[in-house]
């Protein structure tokens, strides 16, 4: 702690105990001169109940991590059930907590205030990061819910035997105030007119270690960059052998393709857009070569049957067990240029293998399939039965051998079952 934090402190402390009840005067300027000097010097981190009651009297509570540094640049780190998000000088990230596959990344200013992270989020009431980080050249807003705050009073009292500040103030929809303690935000609250009535917002701090602030960094390694937050959402479960393989919509350029699934095993050779950073600098060529490979390691797959004589599981006989029908499916993200892109890898995949027996086909449904069954992976060769359950998922890139023995030992192990 700064000497001048501690020294605002303790005329805080001093003068909570002269003036124990209500106070129009230097209390109040003292506590929030207090928060500002400890926000701007040390490294803060609280965790957050926010609440929100609507004039019907229903009520919703989220809870959240806030994490704020004011030096170099300025530093903000927001967790939450739904989202985990870092902001610092120029650059910033986010990623959903339950998928360990997607990230956004963006640029941003050389300093990090409220108005960068408000441009990323959604209104957050969170005080600290305008006393840590907003420019004292004009009046603070502290929140999007405070704007033209006017304080007109604090209330001085005692909790958990520390002085605390109640600042009460007013903007133009509603009351506000501010608990203030050793620097620190408890509390926090403002009224919101809605067209029912007045709703409630009240957020309640409780302070945590807040460990080094370059470790409060977002890891976006191995993960697929995508453009928008609204993009990042929980993973489904993983899929694994034994599972059923979703349904996923799958396309040929712009027409709907709905496989009918019906041979006794088909082959999915799952490959991501060529240009996910999964691929190396190669892109295309690097996705089209391990395409190849997994259909050369299921037509291997397939000779070996006919070599071996295997009698396929559930098939009505071994002429029929023997066919294995293969998709090549290319993964793009749903959206403006998705079928462009699809055209440009089809025309390269014809150029490579003229006369394929296999169906080339895309697919928006990455996050159900390939994320889901190879997070990490940039392709996959998935094997389905009946039913479209999974018998055997090979990670790609890999060799024609490694991808044919691989089927080739779980069927058998399904076959033993």
């Amino acid at each position: 702690m700064s000497l001048l934090a501690f020294i605002l402190g303790w005329f805080v402390e001093l003068a909570a105990a002269l003036s124990p009840a209500a106070s129009s005067g230097p209390i109040g300027a003292l506590a929030y001169a207090h928060a500002l000097v400890v926000h701007r010097t040390t490294p803060i981190a609280d965790r957050a109940v926010v609440t929100l009651t609507l004039p019907d009297g229903a009520s919703r509570s989220e809870r959240l991590v806030l994490r704020v540094y004011a030096p170099s640049g300025g530093m903000v780190s927001i967790e939450s059930a739904a989202l985990a998000a870092w902001f610092e000088a120029g650059s910033g990230a986010a990623v959903h907590p339950g998928d360990p596959t997607t990230a956004v990344a963006w640029s941003g200013p050389d300093r990090v205030d409220s108005a960068a992270v408000a441009a990323r989020l959604p209104a957050l009431p969170l005080p600290q990061i305008a006393l840590a980080l907003d420019d004292l050249a004009s009046p603070l807003a502290l929140t999007a819910y405070t704007d033209q705050v006017e304080w007109e009073a604090a209330v001085v009292g005692r909790n958990q035997g520390r002085a605390t500040v109640r600042l009460i103030g007013r903007t133009p929809m509603g009351r506000a105030t501010l608990e203030l303690a050793r620097g620190r935000v408890c509390a926090f609250s403002a009224e919101l007119p809605t067209a029912d009535g007045i709703a409630s917002l009240e957020v309640t701090f409780e302070p945590l270690e807040p460990g080094v602030p370059t470790a409060w960094r977002v890891d976006t390694r191995g993960r697929r960059l995508i453009a928008s937050l609204s993009g990042l959402s929980a993973l489904g479960r993983t899929l694994g052998v034994g599972d059923r393989m979703p349904s996923v919509s799958m396309y040929a350029g712009a027409a709907e393709v709905r496989p009918a699934f019906d041979a006794p095993y088909t082959a999915l050779v799952f490959v991501r857009d060529p240009s996910d950073a999964l691929w190396g600098a190669d892109g295309q060529d690097a996705a089209i070569d391990a395409a190849r490979t997994g259909v050369n390691g299921v037509v291997e797959f397939r000779r070996e049957l006919t070599r071996r004589s295997i009698r396929l599981p559930r098939a009505g006989g071994a002429s029929g067990g023997l066919r294995v029908e293969t998709f090549v499916v290319v993964l793009f993200e749903a959206g403006a240029g998705s079928v462009e892109r699809f055209v440009s890898f089809q025309g390269r995949w014809l150029s490579v293998v003229p006369d394929p027996a296999e169906h080339v086909l895309w697919s928006p449904g990455q996050r159900q399939t390939l994320d889901r069954i190879a997070p990490s992976a940039p392709g996959a060769v998935v094997l389905l039965g009946r039913q479209r359950s999974i018998v055997s998922v090979v990670e790609l890139p890999s060799s024609t051998e490694d991808v044919a023995r691989s089927l080739i030992d779980a069927l058998g192990r399904t076959s033993e079952r």
